[in-house]
């Protein structure tokens, strides 16, 4: 790391706050002293996280940074990047969709090395989302309550499919296409604040995994039909 404080200018009198700031952010401080041929690969990981924050740029293109890491490293390598979010930007390349979801405040999704889509989560989740979930939290796990809540969504959200019930709470699902968020609050405020069954709710869209998964499978699904047509139109012209 002193070799690239030198590659990098940074001034003598920087060197060892610098070093020590990012070691003890990534906790490699007891490896400070070793030989980098001696490191993990996690360690080796980490290091070449450190180098990369010592740059003094403005834009830090960080290339599956935890893609070798454990749980607590990886949080480690978050927790770096929140540090350091206001005075920089990150162009971050991963495969984990939680880490782009929580991470990013924008999300370009690439099919066979092609831009797909570019939007922040919420807008990815809103746009190419196939449901919303809700999660009612009721004010008793009485029947009378629970039958009150079960009848007035199956009668005023019909396509809502359940997915779970416990004691006092019930985890519902329902498409996207057939009711817009704003319709789906004013329906859920009727059983809180009218039929009073309700503690609270909360409403959420498609994570970022589902959306990447369905937008994979409506590229691949339209590959193959138009290699599909392709094939006929070649067939047609041999006949």
């Amino acid at each position: 790391m002193k070799f690239f404080c030198h590659f990098f200018c940074i001034r003598n009198s920087e060197r060892e706050r610098v070093i020590d700031l990012l070691l003890n952010s990534l906790d490699m401080t007891r490896h400070k002293n070793r030989v980098v041929s001696e490191l993990s690969a996690g360690l080796k990981q980490k290091l070449s996280v450190a180098i990369a924050f010592m740059l003094e740029s403005k834009i830090i293109v960080l290339d599956e940074p935890t893609s070798v890491l454990d749980p607590i490293s990886r949080r480690k390598v978050h927790h770096l990047i929140n540090m350091y979010k206001g005075s920089k930007t990150f162009i971050l390349c991963t495969h984990i969709i939680e880490e782009a979801e929580s991470l990013c405040d924008e999300i370009t999704i690439m099919i066979d090395g092609c831009i797909h889509t570019i939007g922040s989560p919420t807008y990815l989740s809103n746009k190419f989302g196939k449901e919303w979930k809700f999660d009612l939290i009721l004010t008793n796990g009485d029947s009378t309550t629970i039958n009150i809540v079960e009848e007035y969504i199956n009668n005023n959200i019909k396509t809502a499919k359940q997915l779970i019930k416990h004691h006092s709470s019930i985890i519902y699902t329902v498409p996207s296409n057939d009711i817009s968020i704003a319709d789906l609050f004013t329906k859920l405020n009727v059983l809180k604040n009218e039929e009073h069954v309700l503690k609270y709710y909360t409403c959420t869209s498609s994570t970022i995994e589902n959306v990447f998964t369905k937008l994979i499978d409506e590229a691949h699904s339209n590959n193959s039909n138009n290699e599909t047509r392709e094939s006929d139109e070649m067939a047609s012209l041999n006949i």
